[in-house]
């Protein structure tokens, strides 16, 4: 007979015949003492999970007599270092939003001029190796007008080589949520937008992403919204 590490009589020399625990004490010998019974942790019943002493006869969560039981070491859980997977939630990425204008000499918008028939509009000849070039807009305000070195004045932000561009032509300004319109500074020959044929006036016209406005001879200036 072999006794368990509670006192229970056992058969079998593995596991206690009642209580179930492991047969971790050696039997008494002789006339000596047994082993000094070891620590142990918490019981827990295999089935309902609820912990009991090894002196209760039903487990109280599911009531079961005798239910077989696993022993449980306790231990504190480690502090959490941030290693667990658990983070804060990541803030969401920031965008920045900017107005570009792309210049270009516009060979359809050039032979609308010669439609017109304006003057001196036979005479021009379209710059076919001139390339396009693109610029952030910047600022409250942005003139758009022919560069005059013969001239002291301040030169335009978006210089144009078009000779029917006058020296101050039209401007760009910015509103108040980051948008942008144009206006006419009383130009000799006109500013249009989208291949319309109505002329810009003193009084802005609010401006939309892939808008183009024409100016000049050649000259259409399509203005970009970029969101980074």
């Amino acid at each position: 007979m072999h006794i368990c590490p509670v006192g229970h009589q056992s058969t079998a020399a593995d596991y206690c015949d009642e209580c179930g625990r492991t047969m971790t004490v050696a039997e008494p010998s002789g006339g000596g003492g047994g082993s000094e019974q070891p620590p142990w942790g918490t019981l827990i019943c295999r089935i309902c999970a609820t912990e009991y002493t090894p002196d209760d006869q039903f487990c109280e969560g599911c009531g079961h007599e005798n239910p077989s039981t696993t022993v449980v070491d306790v231990v504190d859980p480690p502090p959490d270092d941030g290693s667990s997977g658990k983070r804060d939630p990541e803030p969401p990425p920031t965008t920045r939003t900017l107005w570009t204008v792309r210049v270009m000499p516009d060979h359809d918008y050039f032979l609308r001029v010669l439609e017109w028939d304006g003057p001196d509009a036979h005479n021009m000849h379209f710059p076919h190796e001139q390339e396009p070039w693109t610029q952030e807009l910047t600022g409250e305000s942005m003139r758009i007008g022919r560069r005059n070195a013969g001239t002291s004045s301040a030169p335009p932000e978006i210089p144009i080589t078009d000779p029917g561009v006058s020296r101050r032509h039209a401007m760009l300004l910015r509103c108040g949520d980051g948008t942008w319109e144009v206006m006419d500074l009383g130009s000799a020959n006109g500013t249009t937008i989208n291949s319309g044929y109505d002329r810009v006036r003193r009084d802005p016209v609010h401006l939309k992403d892939g808008d183009r406005v024409h100016v000049g001879a050649w000259t259409t200036l399509e203005i970009r919204r970029v969101d980074l």
